[in-house]
Formats: C-alpha cells, structure tokens, sequence
C-alpha cells in the first residue's frame, strides 16, 4: 500500500510556534452546506466523513486536529479546533482515502493564523526547513 507523505506549514491558536506536530484527524473548514441542511464540513453526498481519521505516524511527536481551507488563516475561522490549520491536509487525506493508500502527515506552526500571520509564516521558514530534513531522517525507508 502507498504512502502519501504531507510536511507542511500551518497555523494554530493553541498550539506554540515552532511546534512539530503530527495530523492524524482532518477536516474542511470551508464547506458550508448548512442552507441545505447538511452539518458544516459535511460534503453533500460523499461518503467520506468530515472528519477524516488516519492511522497515526510520527509516534515521537504530539498529535492534533489538522483543518483545512483554501485561505491563507488571519483571522476567526467557523471549524475551530485546539489543533492546527493548512491548506492541503485535508484534500490529501480525501485522495488517500479514495485510493486506498496511506498518509502520514506533519506540520510545523509557523503563526497563529492571527494578523501577523503573514509576517511570521515567512520568518519560520528556515526553521521548518529544518525541523523538516531532521523528521524525514527519521522516517523508515
């Protein structure tokens, strides 16, 4: 069976910047389907669930909640969680479900998807790099 590999950046209002963690659970934070009566993050008609639940990896590091949009987060977003938000987890996640491969996903925050997240994104990038090469080092091959 494949494995999809994510490491990617990602804001969090809970979580310190320049944490490493690993996304084991992933939503959708922009659908919204609600004025057809449909549970927000819920995609009409798919069989998938909102919540997409993965088989952990990274068993050295904390793991959380990753929620996806395709907006860049500075500001208050409808699915809040205690964990992290991106760009991409979620998508990946449905692709793997599909195809039946597995997923093992990563983020390092770089902000706190707040009005500085632009700023502080862009300063954390050599770091994530960093944190990055050494998580991959780690990996199985």
């Amino acid at each position: 069976m494949p494995l999809v590999v994510n490491l990617g950046t990602a804001g969090s209002r809970h979580l310190k910047a320049g944490s490493l963690v690993g996304c084991d659970q992933f939503s959708q934070r922009d659908m919204d389907v609600s004025g057809l009566g449909f549970a927000r993050g819920e995609t009409p008609y798919d069989n998938v669930p909102a919540l997409i639940e993965m088989p952990r990896h990274f068993s050295n590091l904390p793991h959380c909640v990753c929620s996806t949009a395709d907006s860049f987060a500075t500001h208050e977003h409808a699915l809040e969680n205690n964990g992290v938000v991106d760009m991409e987890a979620f998508a990946l996640a449905r692709v793997c479900v599909a195809e039946g491969a597995r997923f093992a996903c990563a983020k390092f925050v770089t902000d706190g998807a707040d009005g500085t997240a632009a700023d502080d994104w862009r300063t954390a990038l050599a770091a994530a790099s960093i944190a990055f090469a050494a998580l991959y080092a780690t990996m199985p091959r």
